[in-house]
C-alpha cells in the first residue's frame, strides 16, 4: 500500500523524458469515438459488470479494426486456458536433470542460524533451511501467509525447485505447503499471489504462482488454495517465441473477478500482459508495450492503484534514470501513458 502511495504521489508532479528513449517511439493515438469505448469498458470492468464487458471489448476491437488493424492485433489472447500439468511442460515421468538428491528425499543443510544473533525483528523465525536464491511472499483476505522459495532445501546450487510454505498463526509457525519441480529447466525468479474467493465466502480461492526460467519464459501455475496441485500456462516465451529478463505483477481488488498483471523486460521493450478477468489467470490476453528503450531495463515493479490506474516502474540500464508509466485503464494496451522520469541516473 505504501509504494502505490507513493507512486501516486509522484504522478503529480511532471518530469523529463531522459536518455532511454528509442528515437521515433510514440504513444498510440486514440480516435474520440474509441476513447469514449474505451471508459465505457473501465467503467464496466469496475462495476464487475462482466457482460457489458465483454460486448464492449468485441466493439473496441471492431473500432480499431476499421481505424488501425494493427492496434486492434493487440488485443487477443495468446493462450486458451487450456493447461499442462508441469512448470516446464514436460512429461510428469520426464527424469530430472543435475539432481544430487536422486531419491528424491529432502536433506536440510545446517543453516547456521542464531536466535540470540537475530533480534532486530524481535522472534525471528527460520523457514527453510535450504539456500534461497528467490523469495515472494502473500497474504489472503483471510490471514494466512504464502511464501515461496526458489532453491533446493538441500543446499547445492541446483534451482530445479520452487518450494511454498504457508503460516496460519501470522508467522509464527511455518509448514511446507507445496513444491513444483521442473526436469529441463532451472527457476530463477518468482512470485506468489493469493487469489481469493468472494467477499462474503463465497467462490474459489487460489493461488498463482509466477516463475521465469533461465531461458526468460514466464510461466504461472494456479492451485485452489486448498490443494497445492497446479496447472501451468504460458504468459511469454516457450514455443511461442519471446525472452524476459525480469518481471513484476499484481492483481487488482475486486470483490470477486480478480484480474492478474504482469509486466516483463523483453530486451529493449518493456511490455505488459493481463489476464481475461473472469478466467481467474488462466487464459493471457493483450500484450502490449509500456515502453520502449535503447538497451535493457532493469528492476522492474508494478503495482494496481484503484479503479483501473497500474503503475510500472523499472531503471534505465544505460542512463540508470528511475523511471514510471502510469496506465489507466487495467493495462488496456492504447492506455499507457508517456514515461516520465523520477529521478536521474546522475543522481
Amino acid at each position: 500500500m505504501y509504494k502505490r502511495i507513493v507512486l501516486f504521489i509522484l504522478f503529480a508532479f511532471t518530469f523529463a523524458l531522459a536518455q532511454d528513449q528509442i528515437p521515433g517511439s510514440r504513444q498510440i493515438t486514440v480516435p474520440e469515438n474509441i476513447q469514449s469505448i474505451k471508459n465505457a469498458i473501465r467503467d464496466a470492468e469496475t462495476n464487475e459488470d462482466w457482460e457489458a464487458y465483454k460486448q464492449l471489448r468485441t466493439q473496441l476491437i471492431n473500432a480499431w479494426q476499421q481505424v488501425n488493424p494493427d492496434v486492434a492485433k493487440l488485443y487477443g489472447n495468446i493462450n486458451d486456458g487450456t493447461p499442462d500439468l508441469t512448470p516446464d511442460g514436460m512429461p510428469a515421468d520426464h527424469p530430472r536433470t543435475n539432481i544430487n538428491n536422486s531419491n528424491g528425499s529432502i536433506l536440510f543443510e545446517s543453516s547456521g542460524y542464531n536466535q540470540s544473533n537475530s533480534s532486530l525483528w524481535g522472534d525471528d523465525k527460520l523457514v527453510t533451511g535450504g539456500t534461497a536464491f528467490d523469495i515472494s511472499m502473500d497474504i489472503s483476505r483471510d490471514g494466512e501467509i504464502y511464501l515461496a522459495v526458489v532453491g533446493r532445501l538441500d543446499g547445492t546450487s541446483n534451482k530445479d525447485s520452487v518450494y511454498m510454505y504457508k503460516s496460519v498463526d501470522g508467522g509464527a509457525t511455518w509448514s511446507l505447503w507445496g513444491s513444483i519441480f521442473a526436469s529441463t529447466r532451472t527457476f530463477e525468479q518468482v512470485e506468489i499471489m493469493c487469489f481469493d474467493g468472494q467477499i462474503g465466502g463465497s467462490g474459489d480461492s487460489y493461488i498463482l504462482l509466477f516463475f521465469r526460467f533461465d531461458n526468460g519464459w514466464i510461466r504461472v501455475g494456479r492451485s485452489l488454495s486448498s490443494s497445492a496441485s497446479f496447472n501451468y500456462y504460458t504468459i511469454t516465451g516457450g514455443s511461442g517465441g519471446g525472452y524476459a529478463t525480469d518481471f513484476a505483477v499484481d492483481r487488482n481488488n475486486s470483490s470477486a473477478n480478480y484480474r492478474a498483471f504482469c509486466v516483463y523486460d523483453s530486451l529493449t521493450i518493456i511490455k505488459s500482459i493481463r489476464s481475461e478477468p473472469t478466467s481467474y489467470g488462466t487464459v493471457w490476453q493483450d500484450v502490449s508495450n509500456v515502453s520502449t528503450i535503447t538497451t535493457t531495463g532493469k528492476d522492474i515493479d508494478f503495482c494496481y492503484g484503484w479503479n483501473g490506474d497500474v503503475y510500472a516502474t523499472f531503471n534505465g540500464s544505460s542512463s540508470g534514470n528511475l523511471y514510471a508509466s502510469e496506465n489507466t485503464n487495467y493495462a488496456d494496451p492504447t492506455s499507457w501513458g508517456s514515461r516520465v522520469t523520477l529521478v536521474t541516473g546522475s543522481t
